[in-house]
């Protein structure tokens, strides 16, 4: 599929004035005493893509189908561009916000032909029918699917029936796109290359879009603005680099990619820096928002990410200025071009992930040091 813009007619061909932004304020859905969104607010700017990413029931789901008209939020208000689509006092049917959706199952028509199910929203919206072909045949094309549009939905295969339902959702041009998991149901390879293929138009068109899913891996690669939810609650809303680098909280840093924790107290402000001191004694100064607002005497916890560790078998090697732990590998593991080493540090509850490329450096049973910049120390909030 090819990054092709959909033509002038009318068309969204960058984040121009037709891309409209998204505002959730205070969003909310609560059923009886389950609050499944609970005080949502963001901003998005006209051509962004978001991804709300979290584990199951953590109302990312909700909150997309609450931005679609699919339900209707208790609380809050939603805004697209200058027109508010929701409130305590308002409700857009769904019809009428003007809104393109790719569902999880696609959603496509089984006894339509591609051709009849990307032209099925312009029917419905009474397009004359030499509209309604250049615009399907235009739609086709972008997705890269115009010699399938008189193929049976029941004779494509899951990425090519991806394609129709991105093309259904394209062809109405509408001022923003929702992806609700959308290759969840496709296998890995594919997987793979659908999202950049996805990213790839997005990003052509300048369509302001919204895109759900569980998994990181898909939320890093394919978005502008990365929001993690947990419990209904926003947990934190970034850029992808910014979100794996200075995640805010333990969930976060856990969920987003892997980390080791560490309990630690505060001894107190170093320059823009905070003194800690980890519970086996050592002492470093890591990176922190607020330094000042971390009393001496304080429980906090440090997180480092697992390919940030150097593993050395010469224990007596030079760590000045660094973190350095010493301990026993348990085991390791193979994938490719990472190996994983599980390593047990004397008085720490949990084994510490280390990444490194091939070739091993360490064996189970062999004592090794590892060592990490403080620079790479992650001070959560909680």
């Amino acid at each position: 599929m090819t990054a092709n813009t959909l033509s002038a007619e009318g068309a969204q061909t960058s984040a121009s004035a037709e891309a409209a932004g998204l505002e959730l304020h205070e969003l909310r859905k609560s059923y009886g005493d389950v609050h499944a969104v609970d005080g949502v607010s963001l901003s998005l700017e006209p051509g962004q893509l978001l991804a709300l990413l979290g584990p199951s029931g953590c109302g990312k789901t909700t909150t997309l189908r609450m931005i679609a008209g699919l339900e209707q939020p208790t609380g809050g208000e939603i805004r697209v561009g200058h027109e508010t689509l929701a409130s305590s006092t308002h409700s857009v049917e769904p019809e009428h916000r003007e809104l393109g959706m790719v569902f999880q199952s696609y959603a496509l028509w089984p006894h339509m032909t591609s051709f009849e199910n990307v032209a099925y929203g312009l029917r419905r919206k009474k397009v004359a029918r030499a509209e309604i072909t250049r615009r399907v045949e235009e739609a086709l094309e972008i997705v890269g699917m115009s010699a399938y549009g008189t193929r049976s939905i029941t004779q494509l295969s899951g990425g090519q029936q991806q394609r129709v339902a991105v093309a259904r959702a394209l062809v109405t041009r509408p001022r923003l796109l929702l992806f609700d998991e959308p290759l969840s149901n496709l296998d890995a390879v594919l997987r793979e290359s659908m999202r950049f293929e996805i990213r790839s138009l997005q990003q052509a068109n300048g369509i302001t879009a919204v895109y759900v899913t569980h998994s990181q891996e898909e939320a890093l690669t394919i978005a502008d603005v990365v929001g993690v939810m947990k419990d209904g609650v926003l947990q934190q809303l970034a850029p992808p680099q910014e979100l794996y680098a200075r995640p805010r909280t333990r969930f976060v840093a856990g969920f987003v990619g892997l980390a080791n924790f560490f309990d630690a107290t505060v001894l107190g402000a170093e320059g823009d820096r905070v003194r800690m001191r980890l519970a086996d004694g050592t002492e470093l100064a890591v990176p922190g928002p607020d330094p000042l607002d971390r009393p001496a005497g304080a429980e906090a916890t440090i997180a480092l990410r697992p390919e940030h560790f150097d593993i050395s078998t010469d224990v007596d090697r030079s760590t000045t200025g660094r973190v350095a732990l010493r301990g026993e590998v348990v085991s390791s593991m193979f994938s490719g071009n990472i190996i994983d080493y599980f390593v047990r540090i004397p008085g720490h509850p949990d084994e510490i992930r280390v990444q490194d490329f091939p070739p091993q450096r360490a064996n189970p049973g062999e004592n090794v040091v590892l060592s990490a910049a403080t620079e790479h120390c992650i001070l959560l909030t909680d």
